[in-house]
């Protein structure tokens, strides 16, 4: 798996290619390869505790309650990513509120590309 310094250091390159199981799947500049293989936005939440508001947004997606596509952690950080992100803004708060995670600082953010490399390999 490749690391989010190598990702961060990847944005820089000229050309890419994400390549699963001996296959490459995206290739392009990290603009393009972001324009068409992310499908969905970013909001990105800095909880009380990111561990529990990870498993508290993965259950709501498993029974419907909020369309996400994924969740992922990135450090301290919760990645919550869907079409049209802001309209389940409110409920993602509402979900880890009733849990009594505190969301802190959130907003929607362009997508990184670990976000994509992310939403890529599991397509």
């Amino acid at each position: 798996f490749v690391t989010t310094h190598y990702m961060d250091e990847a944005e820089h390159c000229h050309r890419l290619a994400f390549i699963q199981h001996g296959s490459i799947i995206a290739c392009g500049t990290s603009a393009e390869i972001k324009r068409t293989m992310m499908s969905g936005e970013v909001l990105e939440l800095e909880p009380s505790d990111a561990p529990e508001a990870i498993a508290i947004l993965r259950a709501a997606q498993a029974k419907g309650i909020i369309p996400l596509l994924e969740v992922e952690l990135y450090g301290a950080l919760v990645h919550a990513i869907a079409p049209n992100i802001r309209n389940h803004h409110r409920a993602i708060e509402r979900e880890l509120l009733h849990a009594g995670i505190l969301t802190g600082h959130v907003s929607v953010i362009e997508p990184s590309l670990e976000d994509v490399f992310i939403s890529a390999m599991k397509k």
